[in-house]
């Protein structure tokens, strides 16, 4: 039991190794994993504040803020289903973790702009409520 313990104690963990990433020249798959989905958080936290942004502006309009949360359940759905097929679809290659999180990636920036645009922008010079999100994804 005891060389198992010490081969685990020199193993460092994920999360340590995740910290120790240099995301400006990821060299090996794990790190352009623990890279892609750094991109993918930081994607995830600008969706979330614009998705509560959406709501914010429409509080008091019950049938709208549903509309809204529940579009968004949907698209998570949507999005974990998409991204699944792609991941499944790259199965024999190390490739499959980056393609998978540049899916999610670029679904979660597109989301983002449509919150945007349909609930936080308005029909006349009234400037948005917030900036336009920087979506590559849209380029």
């Amino acid at each position: 039991m005891r060389p198992i313990f010490l081969a685990l104690a020199v193993i460092p963990s994920v999360s340590t190794l995740a910290s120790d990433v240099d995301c400006k020249d990821p060299i090996t798959t794990i790190e352009v994993n623990v890279c892609k989905n750094r991109e993918v958080e930081r994607a995830e936290a600008t969706l979330a504040k614009y998705l509560q942004a959406s709501l914010d502006r429409h509080e008091g309009e019950t049938e709208v803020g549903a509309r809204i949360e529940e579009s968004q359940e949907r698209w998570l759905e949507y999005r974990a289903a998409h991204c699944g097929a792609i991941y499944e679809m790259w199965i024999q290659g190390t490739i499959r973790g980056v393609m998978y999180g540049q899916c999610q990636l670029e679904l979660t920036q597109v989301r983002t702009h449509e919150l945007w645009r349909a609930y936080l922008t308005y029909m006349d010079s009234t400037p948005p409520i917030l900036p336009e999100p920087d979506v590559a994804a849209l380029d």
